[in-house]
């Protein structure tokens, strides 16, 4: 906010907000991941969103399929890095793979950290679920946005790149569609 209290839309401003906003998975780390989760996170709510249970269950629910999601994913990372260097399992090399395929849960703790806050202030299991899916798709707008704000796009390609994430979040959409 200005002083005249009016929003400061200047590129440099909302350029600093987006960067704070995602920060706190820290996309530097493993961006792929945190893209990874973000998407997962959405696919699951979309699916879960149709037959909503309780709101501590589908919260608990997701939550171990995400779990089970980043394992699968950790796993199959670190067999391929076997495989190709030829290398034995190893608790170290198993501990730095997870640790950096720990960037999915991280990319889905948003969402799910909307989920808890709608939780908590008593809304039914529907909107939790549909809250948690909405924020998915607002932070994969998001970081195609940041994405092409450190690549210094114009407003033209900026546009074409968020309307890639927007697709795709039209695409998890769809797939709720097509179960209800």
């Amino acid at each position: 906010m200005t002083d005249g209290g009016t929003v400061d839309v200047r590129p440099q401003r909302v350029r600093a907000v987006i960067e704070r906003l995602v920060h706190f998975v820290d996309p530097e780390d493993n961006p792929s991941g945190v893209v990874y989760g973000i998407i997962t996170v959405g696919a699951v709510l979309a699916a879960e969103s149709v037959h909503p249970a309780s709101v501590w269950g589908d919260i608990g629910a997701t939550v171990i399929v995400l779990l089970v999601y980043w394992m699968a994913h950790s796993y199959s990372a670190l067999f391929g890095l076997r495989l190709n260097n030829r290398e034995a399992w190893s608790w170290t090399l198993a501990r730095s793979t997870m640790r950096r395929e720990w960037a999915i849960v991280r990319g889905a703790s948003g969402p799910i950290f909307v989920m808890l806050i709608l939780a908590l202030s008593g809304q039914r299991s529907l909107h939790v679920v549909l809250g948690g899916l909405i924020a998915s798709l607002v932070l994969l707008v998001l970081f195609e946005v940041l994405a092409g704000f450190r690549a210094r796009l114009g407003l033209g390609e900026l546009l074409v790149q968020a309307a890639m994430s927007v697709l795709l979040g039209l695409l998890i959409l769809l797939a709720r569609a097509l179960l209800i």
